[in-house]
């Protein structure tokens, strides 16, 4: 799993390279929807996401995988 996390207001890596190098990821595997590639973006937050990367949303980060998981093995 690729999960990533990022920043509208980041200012160490532009908003625009971590978008750009998602889109490649999912181009290069052929699938619009590739559920293994995960965009989250961090409206207003800046390169330390601080407020946004909470426990609450690692737990669900988690759940995402488990059940991705899950589903590939059926």
């Amino acid at each position: 799993h690729l999960f990533i996390i990022q920043g509208t207001l980041d200012g160490v890596v532009p908003y625009n390279d971590n978008w750009e190098l998602y889109q490649t990821a999912i181009d290069k595997d052929n699938k619009v929807n590739n559920p293994m590639i995960h965009f989250l973006e961090a409206v207003n937050y800046d390169h330390s996401l601080y407020g946004y990367v909470t426990r609450s949303l690692l737990k669900n980060i988690i759940e995402i995988m488990e059940k991705e998981d899950n589903n590939s093995l059926k």
